[in-house]
């Protein structure tokens, strides 16, 4: 009972903190300190690398600062996760870079590209 217990405690606490620093994170975007925000994105990570948000959010960033490959690979992250706005994003990328070397498994590379050898997928 008491495992129990303290196991309960430990996941809501956990909870708040990535309420928190959801908080934070999204305070950060609006100021438009967007690295910033991504860091703390990945902190959330740390706590709970399963959230589909935490993965979403810094691809937007990430987007806004043109760190494409990194974006690509936080939305489709997300998008595995069940993030059905990751993939609307995914195609916004795509029709506003046709012709870069930005593609993913699930939307397929994209004409006359091909996946870099150096970027790895998570």
């Amino acid at each position: 009972m008491e495992a129990t217990k303290l196991s309960q405690l430990r996941t809501n606490i956990t909870d708040i903190a990535i309420r928190a620093k959801e908080r934070r994170a999204r305070r950060l975007m609006l100021q438009g300190d967007l690295g910033s925000a991504t860091a703390v994105y990945r902190e959330i990570l740390t706590l709970a690398p399963a959230n589909a948000n935490a993965h979403y959010q810094p691809g937007i960033c990430l987007r806004h600062t043109r760190r494409w490959k990194e974006a690509v690979a936080a939305l489709q992250r997300a998008s595995e996760l069940g993030d059905s706005r990751a993939a609307s994003l995914m195609a916004k990328v795509r029709a506003t870079l046709p012709g870069t070397e930005i593609c993913n498994e699930t939307y397929g590379p994209i004409e006359g590209t091909s996946l870099p050898s150096s970027w790895e997928t998570r």
